[in-house]
């Protein structure tokens, strides 16, 4: 019994602290190609002594990269990005941005692509583009104003994707409902939103990391297919050519003294 009570208690430790993570973080867009689709349950029945059958995406989830190996393709960094009261002053590298931010209560919105890119050979991937991603972010609310107000600190990671097979102009992306132009975007970092009302007089620092791994990937042949309704022509040809990968930052800031965040990726594939 005492068992029992233990594990029934861990349980609803580990339920309480889910629910407040959830509390806290932007959920991924809704047509992410991270997102595992949610398939019946199938059982994957093999011979002894057969040859490995013929699999389907029912049977093992992703059909095309099952059984294949991992191959690392490289990192990608971002430059550092800082919200100051006042950029004067702040040293730059070539990624590096500052934003000054709108005296309070005002939001500070943030938009910042190519902060770092790297360019894939041909052929180095079959199937699947994975990645696994770590943001370091600190920052400091500080109310400078009269009253009671609510601080903010936001930010997503994505990463601009380009192929030369993306420059048709028939070809539409459907997350945006306009052409391609050469590239998509994937949202493929963590995501964060913090919210806190603070009296006025009050600060609060935080600073810490956050990683996260891919599920169905960044892009395979499936999500080009399904996600962005590529032409199977065009699928199978996409991994074949040179794909450049180029990080990017937004968000968003209201009564930010300061801040910073930096992103790296490590992608992988099969």
């Amino acid at each position: 019994m005492r068992s029992k009570i233990k594990c029934s208690a861990f349980f609803l430790a580990m339920a309480s602290a889910s629910a407040a993570m959830a509390a806290g973080h932007v959920k991924l867009p809704a047509n992410s190609p991270d997102m595992v689709s949610r398939n019946p349950s199938h059982t994957l029945s093999m011979h002894l002594g057969a040859v490995t059958p013929m699999l389907s995406d029912a049977d093992v989830g992703d059909a095309d990269s099952f059984g294949s190996k991992v191959l690392y393709m490289g990192l990608l960094g971002s430059g550092d990005v800082y919200l100051q009261e006042d950029c004067t002053g702040v040293t730059l590298g070539p990624n590096d941005r500052c934003v000054t931010v709108n005296p309070q209560p005002a939001f500070t919105s943030f938009s910042f692509n190519n902060l770092g890119s790297i360019t894939l050979p041909a052929k180095s991937t079959q199937d699947l583009l994975c990645f696994a991603t770590t943001a370091f972010r600190g920052w400091n609310f500080f109310n400078e104003t009269a009253s009671p107000a609510n601080a903010q600190f936001r930010y997503n990671v994505s990463v601009t994707v380009t192929n030369s097979l993306l420059n048709d102009p028939s070809l539409i992306d459907p997350t945006t409902g306009m052409p391609f132009n050469g590239q998509l975007t994937v949202y493929i970092g963590e995501s964060l939103v913090q919210n806190k009302t603070l009296q006025p007089g009050a600060n609060e620092f935080q600073q810490g990391f956050a990683s996260r791994t891919c599920q169905a990937g960044a892009l395979s042949k499936d999500s080009l297919s399904q996600t962005y309704g590529l032409p199977d022509n065009i699928v199978s040809k996409f991994f074949k050519q040179p794909i450049t990968l180029s990080i990017n930052l937004s968000g968003n800031a209201a009564l930010v003294q300061d801040a910073s965040i930096l992103a790296g990726i490590r992608f992988y594939g099969d």
